[in-house]
């Protein structure tokens, strides 16, 4: 499949990754540079392997409806809804944005390729109602995250960026769809662009982007990010569970709705009970001993075991940067605040472990209001903790 920017990328000798059949940048070499633009400044990413499908038809809205755990019938025009799609196990297949577009919906789901979501959706169309139409040889994605990514993408579309609320869009009169959402905590903004003006809208935001100090980065950004922010990410757990209520995501499920890919499956594990929870958790130890802890290691209460990590990483983001983890454990064992667990690694010492509950982190982005702040402005504060020092 296409990607225009593909060729841009190789130019700068960056290391491609193949994701979902789409050729996307790892990382743009520098991480810990990438991490801190993110957090405090902007980055700019090509997400262009995420599957992007738009469905439409008279039927349209059941058809969809029926195919997410959410509910669609909340979703106004230009608005959006985040969900999962679920398989007949009620495991988690992928998550999704649906955005309600004019009686069209989008779907944008980063978990599954196009050719398998398109398997999908035409092993359960009964009629000839509802069209598919793939956006993969149309349509770029390109992203700009961080606390001031909207100020950034402000610069390149004009004002009406900041009235966006949360899982709200706009479409420019070019076509390019800007939607805001994100999954790291911070403010995010997905442009599906035309391919016709892919190019230019990245050499923008480039070129922008310099006043703000932001970065290029890749997916590699992810693996920290989804887990100080923790959302479905099936490279880290799906080897684990694809349990959400496991993974405690039944804020993205409607257990009212009458029908959804999954519902009776899901439904037969409620009834049974679930045995292990996903809770957050840090080290505590020697960071040699903290080093040797890996996936799959075992966790223990005393003597008994009562869980394994499922993921780990170090946050440098303060105020309490160290070392985090995913832990699945016993649902009797799986409460936040317990200090009297520890993994027993297989090529190491013991390391204490202490649960606590996500996200791990506070977010710049909280403390920022695009009404009243801004980087590049220097008549107002940057964020709220820079206004109350002007005050005092």
């Amino acid at each position: 499949m296409n990607n225009p920017l593909a060729d841009i990328h190789r130019r700068e000798g960056v290391d491609l990754v193949n994701k979902n059949g789409i050729s996307v940048p790892l990382s743009y070499g520098f991480p810990d540079d990438e991490y801190t633009a993110l957090r405090h400044t902007a980055v700019i990413l090509d997400y262009s392997h995420y599957t992007k499908v738009v469905i439409s038809g008279s039927d349209a809205f059941d058809f969809v409806d029926g195919i997410i755990t959410g509910r669609l019938g909340e979703v106004y025009d230009e608005n959006a809804l985040y969900s999962l799609v679920l398989d007949e196990a009620g495991g988690i297949r992928t998550d999704c944005y649906v955005l309600n577009n004019d009686e069209k919906f989008i779907i944008l789901a980063e978990h599954i390729d196009e050719q398998q979501f398109m398997e999908l959706l035409e092993g359960v169309r009964a009629n000839d109602n509802v069209t598919f139409a793939s956006m993969a040889c149309s349509h770029s994605l390109i992203v700009c995250e961080g606390p001031y990514s909207w100020e950034l993408v402000k610069e390149c579309f004009g004002m009406d960026i900041v009235g966006i609320p949360y899982l709200g869009f706009m479409t420019t009169y070019d076509g390019i769809v800007i939607f805001r959402c994100g999954k790291s905590g911070e403010f995010c903004y997905k442009l599906l662009v035309p391919f016709p003006h892919t190019v230019r809208v990245w050499e923008l935001l480039i070129q922008k982007g310099v006043a703000f100090n932001a970065r290029k980065a890749g997916l590699s950004l992810q693996e920290i990010t989804r887990l100080e922010n923790p959302f479905w990410n099936p490279s880290a757990i799906g080897g684990f569970t694809k349990n959400p209520i496991e993974l405690q995501l039944q804020w993205a499920i409607r257990y009212d709705k009458e029908e959804f890919w999954g519902r009776e499956s899901l439904k037969f594990m409620m009834s049974r009970g679930c045995g292990h929870k996903v809770v957050g958790a840090r080290f505590d130890g020697s960071e040699n001993d903290i080093s040797k802890v890996e996936r799959g290691d075992r966790i223990f209460y005393r003597d008994n075991e009562i869980g394994h990590v499922i993921n780990t990483g170090y946050s440098a983001f303060s105020p309490q940067p160290g070392h985090i983890a995913l832990v699945r454990l016993l649902t009797e064992y799986a409460y936040a605040g317990i200090e009297s667990y520890e993994v027993r690694p297989e090529h190491g010492d013991r390391v204490a472990l202490n649960t606590c509950s996500t996200p791990f982190l506070v977010t710049k982005s909280f403390f920022i209001d695009p009404h009243v702040h801004s980087y590049l402005d220097g008549n107002k504060p940057k964020d709220y903790a820079e206004g109350l020092v002007a005050e005092r």
